[in-house]
């Protein structure tokens, strides 16, 4: 963490002194400019002490057993660290109202803020010394780290210690999953198979394994099994001498300690390419090793198998891999019954505790170990108010042997703490997760990728590692919302609150800060809750209770070094002036708030990178925002939901003319379109996202003449006028990076032959063509397209059949067909769309046949049927015994019954009961039911008109 802490000062001491401050002071101050001089001197010598230190912490990470001395060192490193940056930012806030103000510069500088600069001065001075204090503090009481490892005969005399294993014959909750890896080892092709299990740490991976390592028909399958738990940190040579031990236990060790790579490789190849051998491979972290081994294992054909266990997903080699996510409460109970009472003799103790218990137990998120742990302690307790005083006292403080963050340099450590920050059962999306990281300062830059990709990086270790799990993926894969684990959280809840990272309140407590974080989560307000006064030190502010009109921002006066705000979601209707001397405000978000307007003053936000205002009531935006040079996102609109489609269009915001600084921006929605703006879009080189509305015909050939220098743009959305046309003839380069084009308006037949269309039918992911009302079948067009996955079409095509050829779109998955009123016929040959999982029929009114050939399609999961023909519901429904056997769920909206009907092909029956019931909610005008049956969940969400009556229209998803 301290690691993490210095490399963002260091950071800002190169920012302050790539600035040249003493030139641009120097005609205006004079003779005081060298009050700035010795401060570049001092940030020089401090920034190379720190750069230094950063190198000391590096080396020591991952030895974290710390000794005292050694605590108490790196707290004060962190402590000192923190005053330093509060100084730098000091100096920051003084130059930027210069910059600011350089029209008021004399009244700016008068006698008080060169004063100001004086106290920089001393303050910087007074850190220097003490840095040298720190150095020879380290060598005075011989400040070290211990290697992170144990001997493995202590290792293996530990683990007979603490015997919080599961039962190889009776594995909880995981039979099933065993039965199916068994059989996995068993079966299948003659050539090595490799079968990687992965899961949370404590979740049964290697009970698991070891289960099936002992099962009766897998020693009798295999000539040789070897079990090898590879430690954290240790070298090729030792893993490859492990896996020889094992093999040749049985006839006594072999002298292996001067035997080289190329040597040990040649013995394990002669020992095992004659054998039908298992490998368990348990406990894996560096993956690269995991690779080695099975290249020096090379191809066999004896049916062999290598078998791992990891908490990180893993090999390219891995032809089978499950993912255990822990016990459901129902598992979970019985396996705490087991050990808790097994040394219980009266009965009746058990319902006296039954609630202490199943409170205990849901602290432990379904992780077995951490169930056997607590209820191993818990067997030696024998009365209700021993169990009262353990269940108040119980808190998730894992020793740091096995502490979640082993493996993790200090940016995924930070990175996965700031995760944290959300109430418990929150899903964040990837985007403003990776927008937060980066306006956190947390993200190192990487070569000339941006910030934002190297984000994506981490996310993904994160996710790798399962310290996140991911809730929702879109069509390409990539991941939409992810969630962290209960049990990471309570641990990286603890972690935070040890480091001073951040202060959450929730479930009234922590209801007093020191004034020491540097962050403020707050889940859950009530009128007990009083903020510390001391927040000026405050760097990030999360609120996540929106059911409040909490005058949360009245409270922000004194933090003028204020980072982060997201008030998502929150009552906030107006936003004070005094927001403009948040200098250092790097994220403002206030999507879905009901904030009218955006102060004047907004453009003294000169650091301000993310700006989210999607949802509000903001329609038009000051002046002041075309001068915000470091923006990179700038999100707006707000979504007006409209009968047939949930999310029918977005109302754009408008733009000031004028001349645009925002040359960093990447993102940009959604934008009403002006001539002046279309025309300045031509700078903005770095735009990856774009989403322009209200474009009219005269608008197009300036703006797709601004978009041919926009050559890393993804995301392309281009609406027009009602009516009116888009002419894409004036894009003659569009960007290959491109892949989502998304068109709502009129177009002319020839378009198609446009160079946008053209040069990227093979490149784009995702087309949607709206409103388009060709006359010319726009499918030739993009049907060998390898890459497209997503395809919709509203009312897009004036023809009357469509025709899906042999072949045609290889790669498509998701198929929307909406407002095609002339449609009559469509034909479906064999070979086509043989991807397609997802299809959606909509206002589809002249088509009375069920699609021709819609048995060819055997990837067919979902079939969504919306205001269709009556004599095609009919239709429909005979076809579905035999043509849509294997289509697991139609769903559809009777019009004739006003009734929404689901056909769950697998037979599982919608229930409103209170078992299956779980629960409804709203979420603006979508009504939303949620049900189960037999493990199976699905949510249906109604959009209600204003009589009261649900319309033509639902979503259905399973899980």
């Amino acid at each position: 963490m301290a690691e993490g802490i210095v490399f963002s000062v260091i950071c800002k001491i190169g920012s302050i002194l790539g600035n040249n401050v003493a030139q641009t002071l120097s005609a205006q101050l004079g003779k005081e400019v060298t009050i700035i001089v010795e401060i570049e001197r001092h940030a020089r010598m401090i920034e190379c002490e720190l750069k230094m230190m950063r190198s000391f912490l590096h080396d020591a990470q991952g030895k974290t057993r710390y000794n005292k001395q050694t605590v108490t060192y790196l707290q004060e490193v962190q402590r000192l660290v923190f005053e330093i940056e509060d100084i730098l930012d000091e100096f920051a806030n003084l130059f930027g109202k210069y910059q600011a103000e350089s029209d008021k510069l004399f009244k700016c500088f008068r006698k008080p803020s060169v004063s100001c600069w004086h106290n920089i001065a001393n303050n910087l001075k007074d850190v220097q010394i003490r840095l040298d204090n720190f150095r020879d503090m380290k060598l005075q009481y011989d400040i070290s780290f211990v290697e992170n490892t144990l001997p493995r005969e202590d290792e293996e005399q530990f683990r007979l210690l603490f015997p919080y294993q599961m039962d190889t014959n009776n594995i909880v909750g995981m039979s099933m999953l065993k039965q199916q890896l068994e059989e996995c080892l068993l079966t299948g092709e003659k050539s090595m198979k490799v079968i990687g299990i992965s899961g949370l740490g404590g979740s049964g991976k290697s009970s698991l394994a070891k289960a099936i390592y002992e099962a009766k028909r897998i020693k009798e399958y295999f000539d040789l099994r070897v079990w090898i738990k590879v430690p954290i940190r240790c070298q090729l040579e030792n893993i490859l001498r492990m896996i020889i031990q094992g093999a040749v236990k049985e006839t006594g060790p072999m002298d292996l300690c001067n035997k080289g790579i190329e040597d040990l490789v040649c013995i394990i190849q002669r020992t095992f390419c004659q054998r039908r051998f298992l490998i368990v491979s348990d406990d894996v972290w560096d993956m690269k090793y995991f690779e080695y081994l099975i290249n020096v294992l090379g191809e066999t054909r004896s049916g062999s198998r290598v078998l791992s266990t990891s908490r990180k997903h893993g090999s390219h080699h891995v032809s089978f891999h499950c993912f255990i996510r822990g016990l459901n409460e129902e598992d979970s109970w019985n396996l705490f019954r087991t050990w808790a009472f097994k040394n219980m003799v009266d009965e009746s103790f058990v319902g006296e505790v039954e609630g202490l218990a199943r409170q205990i137990l849901s602290r432990c998120h379904g992780l077995p170990l951490a169930i056997m742990a607590v209820s191993s302690l818990l067997s030696y307790k024998g009365s209700v108010r021993e169990w009262e005083i353990f269940c108040d006292r119980l808190n998730w403080e894992l020793d740091d042997d096995v502490c979640m963050f082993t493996g993790l340099d200090w940016a995924g450590r930070m990175i996965s703490l700031i995760y944290h920050h959300l109430p418990k059962d929150c899903f964040m999306t990837r985007k403003r997760l990776i927008r937060l990281w980066v306006a956190e300062g947390l993200i190192e830059p990487s070569g000339s990728r941006t910030l934002e990709d190297t984000a994506e990086d981490y996310l993904n270790g994160l996710i790798s590692w399962c310290l996140l799990n991911v809730v929702e993926t879109n069509v390409f894969g990539r991941v939409k919302q992810c969630e962290m684990h209960g049990f990471m959280r309570d641990i990286a809840l603890s972690e935070s609150h040890k480091d001073k990272f951040c202060k959450v309140y929730e479930n009234s407590t922590g209801r007093t800060s020191d004034g020491e974080f540097r962050r403020i989560s707050i889940h859950e307000y009530d009128d007990q809750l009083q903020l510390s006064m001391h927040i000026r030190h405050l760097r990030s502010l999360y609120q996540f209770d929106v059911s409040v009109d909490m005058p949360i921002i009245s409270l922000l006066k004194s933090a003028k070094y204020l980072r982060v705000l997201d008030l998502q979601g929150c009552s906030v209707t107006d936003l004070p002036e005094f927001l403009a001397k948040f200098f250092n405000l790097h994220y403002l978000g206030l999507r879905g708030t009901d904030v009218q307007k955006l102060p004047r003053s907004i453009g003294r936000l000169k650091n301000l990178q993310t700006l989210d205002i999607t949802s509000t009531k903001i329609r038009k935006l000051p002046v002041a925002i075309i001068s915000l040079r470091k923006l990179r996102h700038l999100i707006m609109g707000k979504r007006v939901g409209l009968y047939p489609r949930v999310v029918d269009r977005w109302d754009a915001v408008e733009i000031p003319d004028g001349p645009w600084e925002l040359l960093e921006l990447q993102t940009l929605k959604i934008i009403s379109a002006s001539i002046v703006l279309v025309q300045q879009l031509g700078k903005m080189a770095q735009l990856r996202t774009l989403r322009i509305g209200n474009v009219k015909r005269m608008h197009c050939e300036p703006l797709f003449s601004s978009i041919d220098s926009m050559h890393f743009l993804r995301k392309l959305e281009v609406l027009s006028d009602p009516g009116d046309f888009i002419d894409l003839g004036a894009l003659t380069c569009p960007s290959h990076h491109l892949e989502k084009l998304l068109l709502n308006g009129r177009l002319q037949d020839i378009m198609l032959e446009s160079p946008l269309l053209k040069q990227t039918a093979n490149s784009l992911k995702l087309l949607s063509l709206e409103n388009s009302m060709l006359n010319a079948d726009p499918l030739p067009q993009f049907s060998c397209s390898c890459n497209l996955v997503a395809l919709t079409l509203s009312n897009a095509f004036a023809g009357k059949q469509l025709h899906f050829r042999d072949g045609w779109f290889p790669m498509l998955q998701q198929l929307d067909l909406s407002d095609l009123c002339n449609v009559e016929l469509i034909t479906i040959e064999e070979h086509s769309i043989k991807k397609l999982s997802e299809l959606s029929l909509s206002k589809m009114t002249g088509l009375k046949e069920v699609p021709n050939g819609i048995a060819f399609l055997t990837s067919l999961q979902k079939l969504s049927l919306v205001d269709m023909h009556q004599e095609f519901m009919k239709n429909i429904e005979g076809a579905a015994g035999a043509e849509l056997q294997g289509v697991a769920l139609v769903r559809y909206f009777d019009q004739a019954e006003q009734s929404m009907k689901v056909d769950c092909r697998d037979k599982l029956k919608e229930e409103e009961s209170e078992e299956t019931c779980h629960g409804n909610y709203t979420y603006g005008d979508l009504g939303v039911k949620r049900f189960g049956t037999k493990g199976r969940f699905f949510e249906i969400l109604i959009l209600v008109s204003q009589a009261g009556g649900p319309v033509a229209y639902l979503i259905l998803k399973t899980s």
